[in-house]
């Protein structure tokens, strides 16, 4: 024969004080913390970026810009200063 313990009616909680934190101020700060960590970061890789960058004497051209034709202003190789003769002489 097993033994029971009568059971006690359960408490009704309202969905306000069964949360297990409290919403507001605490919630607020962490979000603020993490947008200037995320600032910090950002600011890291740009100084990092501007370290490593070569000088602007070394660099060739400007990636950022568009010829008005369309073209990238990539480097093309050099026209020859005088034209091949035909092969079928």
């Amino acid at each position: 024969m097993s033994y029971e313990q009568p059971r006690e009616p359960r408490e009704t909680i309202v969905t306000d004080k069964a949360r297990q934190g409290r919403a507001g101020r605490p919630v607020l700060m962490v979000l603020i913390g993490g947008l200037v960590l995320a600032m910090v970061a950002w600011g890291a890789a740009e100084l990092f970026g501007w370290g490593i960058a070569p000088p602007a004497e070394q660099q060739v051209g400007n990636p950022a810009t568009v010829e008005p034709d369309g073209t990238t202003g990539a480097i093309t190789a050099p026209k020859p200063a005088v034209e091949p003769a035909p092969a079928d002489q």
